[in-house]
């Protein structure tokens, strides 16, 4: 036979081989980028009622509650490794929630109130959290996630040294921060209202160290409906 034929046939034949290779495994390959692209939203507190992938193309399928919480979805699907595109058909449907019942409020009251008692800390003059509260923040994420319907505002607080006019802004920088971090960890971030006071509402004396420390603090307070 001759040569060149031989060579031409023997490149057929791996190609036929290497293509045989990427069929059986495509099957393989799709049913784990599923099962990584879903466990990253879930990680996130987004849920999805249909995802399909084809070949390294996902595509979420589902309703949510924002145009927010949709191009999330897609932005965290977007990075798991191995996914080429993302096709988004994410239907966002506007829920109007209920008004939460007396007994719900004066319970998550209570709750709320010791939260804001735990003293969320962060890094001297900054608006980093540090790590040491991230656990009490993580508790009220569940807790919030456990009340769909309940809207707060987190308050920042500064006892009253130094300048007033960077109390009032550092206190406000730090109620965002609170706020972000609830938003990242699945609280959706139109249930979050973050404001500064600065140290115009002090709960203890800022002449001494206890108080002052008591001073600088994070609150959290339902919001009623107007």
């Amino acid at each position: 036979m001759n040569p060149t034929k031989i060579k031409l046939l023997g490149i057929f034949g791996f190609l036929i081989i290497l293509l045989c290779c990427l069929f059986f495994k495509s099957p393989q390959i799709e049913a784990d980028l599923s099962s990584r692209t879903f466990e990253a939203l879930k990680a996130n507190g987004i849920t999805v009622s249909g995802l399909s992938v084809n070949g390294r193309d996902v595509t979420l399928e589902g309703i949510v509650e924002s145009d927010e919480i949709r191009k999330k979805a897609e932005r965290i699907a977007e990075k798991v490794y191995g996914v080429n595109a993302v096709i988004n058909n994410l239907k966002i449907v506007h829920t109007s929630p209920e008004t939460p019942k007396v007994e719900t409020v004066k319970k998550l009251e209570k709750s709320l109130a010791g939260f804001s008692a735990e003293n969320i800390e962060f890094e001297t003059g900054s608006s980093v959290i540090r790590k040491k509260s991230y656990p009490v923040l993580d508790k009220l994420v569940a807790l919030l996630k456990e009340y769909p319907e309940v809207k707060i505002e987190i308050a920042g607080h500064t006892d009253s040294k130094g300048n007033p006019k960077f109390n009032l802004d550092l206190s406000r920088r730090r109620a965002e921060a609170v706020k972000k971090y609830l938003a990242e960890h699945g609280i959706t971030a139109d249930r979050l209202i973050a404001k500064g006071y600065g140290s115009s509402k002090p709960i203890a004396d800022n002449n001494t160290p206890e108080g002052r420390k008591k001073n600088r603090r994070v609150e959290f307070n339902i919001q009623k409906e107007k």
